[in-house]
């Protein structure tokens, strides 16, 4: 297949990781992937040169000289599907494939629904699938009139291996400021409000007074200084790093004690699947399509969503029984090697891609 997957943005985050991701693996099946951006975000991150990077303007979400060079780009390459991965080339990359008759497949990982007279076209006249990473984003597309779920794919998001090292792991938390009889807790992910890390540093207010050796670590950049003020009103800031934004989260895995995952709204974070490959237990709010993945107790925790003093409270039990970190961490190890590698991901995308292509010959279409 000739395949063009597209992402317009300008700042890193799990959908930007996902589509390349999917990139690399589709490319490594032996696909001709190109892949559209609008900066250097993604050619600067690149890990090997079977993905070809195209750039678009996107200049803004009513610019027909992307739709019209996107159209021009299908036909030139002979695409035979184009995966748009953001809002913005939602309606774009939509457009110019429906003026060639190429086959659109939209990524979506949000559990939000569709909520605007243009996301409605795209979803339900501009889409032929959308592959979703979570089965409850299933659902709340369904609440949409005139959409239909049988478009919707499940792929569930997958993630490389994490290579333990003790040494990598001692270091890392020498660099963060963590000491060695301190229980490193950590999020990650863009500081604002979707995160939730204003619960975070109400719940480790909470935990810092029976466990006053805990740290938090939250890794990602953002509005760090509305967060940072947060902490203090809390008096917990000298508990509180901010890291920024970190390529490194292969390290930072390894350093945390605790994966929390405080947020209000995701699909399934790549984050949390690459904690638990790094045998990492997980405490998280019941969000969107977590329980797909986590079974409370099983292979990690799952608290009610807002219920900080749960929150902290499942983390003091786990700080206090180390043997049941270990379990839970072994358990959550063991789920992402089983159920969520690199290679299934790519392998169901390529699977539904080719159901879609099939689908169109029966149909008697074909590109221009």
């Amino acid at each position: 297949m000739n395949l063009l997957i597209i992402n317009s943005a300008k700042e890193w985050g799990g959908t930007e990781k996902w589509a390349l991701y999917t990139a690399y693996g589709l490319a490594a099946i032996g696909h001709k992937v190109y892949f559209g951006c609008r900066t250097d975000l993604f050619p600067d991150r690149s890990m090997n040169d079977r993905v070809e990077f195209v750039k678009f303007p996107f200049a803004n979400n009513a610019d027909f000289v992307t739709v019209f060079e996107i159209r021009s780009f299908l036909k030139k390459h002979k695409i035979d599907i184009v995966i748009p991965t953001k809002q913005r080339e939602y309606f774009l990359a939509g457009i110019a494939a429906k003026l060639c008759h190429v086959k659109v497949a939209g990524l979506y990982g949000m559990d939000r629904p569709i909520h605007n007279f243009r996301n409605w076209i795209v979803f339900c006249k501009l889409f032929d699938i959308v592959m979703v990473n979570a089965g409850k984003i299933i659902q709340i597309l369904g609440q949409t009139k005139s959409f239909d779920t049988a478009k919707c794919k499940l792929v569930y998001v997958g993630v490389e291996p994490v290579t333990l090292s003790r040494q990598v792991r001692l270091k890392t938390r020498a660099d963060l400021g963590i000491k060695e009889n301190e229980t490193c807790l950590m999020g990650i992910g863009r500081i604002a409000p979707q995160k939730g890390f204003d619960y975070a540093i109400k719940a480790l207010a909470l935990l810092a007074d029976k466990h006053p050796s805990v740290k938090l670590i939250l890794a990602g950049d953002g509005d760090i200084e509305y967060y940072r003020k947060i902490a203090i009103e809390y008096k917990v800031d000298s508990k509180v790093v901010f890291t920024g934004f970190r390529t490194d989260i292969h390290e930072l895995v390894q350093a945390m004690d605790i994966f929390w995952l405080p947020s209000r709204s995701e699909g399934i974070p790549n984050t949390m699947l690459e904690a638990m490959s790094a045998h990492k237990p997980v405490v998280v709010f019941d969000i969107a399509g977590i329980t797909e993945i986590i079974k409370n107790g099983q292979n990690g925790i799952v608290v009610p969503f807002e219920d900080v003093n749960e929150f902290c409270e499942s983390t003091a039990a786990l700080i206090d029984n180390p043997s049941e970190m270990t379990r839970l961490g072994e358990a959550g190890y063991t789920t992402v090697k089983n159920e969520y590698s690199m290679e299934k991901m790519c392998r169901d995308t390529e699977k539904h891609l080719s159901e879609l292509l099939l689908l169109q010959c029966r149909h008697g279409s074909s590109p221009e």
